[in-house]
């Protein structure tokens, strides 16, 4: 995975393996998917929830993977849901875990109805997207209930990379608004993910 700092926006560029549907469904491929879903029936995301939201409150997973935090939060009494963009993954899931709510979806189109969940569960999806997090943004305040509560993760642009930028660690990224072959993912400022988020 090479990385390059874009200077302009102050962030990482991450390039390797696009981060495709095809990538997805490979990336989670297992010889015992039910084992992966189950492995962690209290997970640090399970009980962070339970930190801000009652059981039963309903709780949606954007971009949910092998989905093992979708059981933990229904085996913690929570009503959850996940959605994955990757079909085949999907796929698995709905054979290997047939009592867990998981549909395919793209997170930057929702599939749910306006303030339709206590919590979003978003861990690791929105650097993957060239053109930004916007779309995605609205679609998390849209579904969120008014007092919902959103849970969000991102590589971040750390003290010790911001650090590394200043110094020239990084090679600078010059290919201007082009989508490279390989993207992967950027690595945000958390500052300004955070007030762009809260101007929603």
């Amino acid at each position: 995975m090479k990385r390059f700092y874009d200077a302009d926006h102050q962030r990482l560029i991450y390039i390797g393996h696009a981060a495709t549907e095809e990538f997805r469904d490979s990336h989670w491929k297992t010889d015992d998917f039910r084992r992966a879903v189950t492995a962690t029936p209290n997970s640090w995301v399970a009980k962070t929830t339970r930190r801000f939201l009652s059981k039963g409150s309903r709780v949606l997973e954007g971009g949910c993977g092998p989905a093992n935090h979708v059981y933990a939060l229904q085996n913690q009494g929570f009503e959850a849901v996940g959605v994955d963009f990757a079909p085949k993954t999907v796929s698995l899931l709905k054979d290997a875990a047939p009592e867990l709510d998981i549909r395919l979806g793209d997170v930057r189109s929702l599939p749910f109805e306006n303030q339709s969940f206590d919590g979003y569960w978003s861990l690791g999806v929105i650097e993957h997207f060239w053109g930004g997090y916007q779309q995605i943004a609205e679609e998390m305040h849209r579904v969120l209930r008014k007092e919902g509560f959103l849970f969000l993760t991102f590589p971040a642009m750390t003290d010790i990379r911001v650090w590394k930028a200043k110094r020239g660690k990084y090679s600078i990224w010059q290919d201007g608004a082009r989508e490279p072959d390989g993207f992967y993912q950027f690595a945000l400022s958390s500052e300004e993910t955070i007030e762009n988020f809260s101007k929603l």
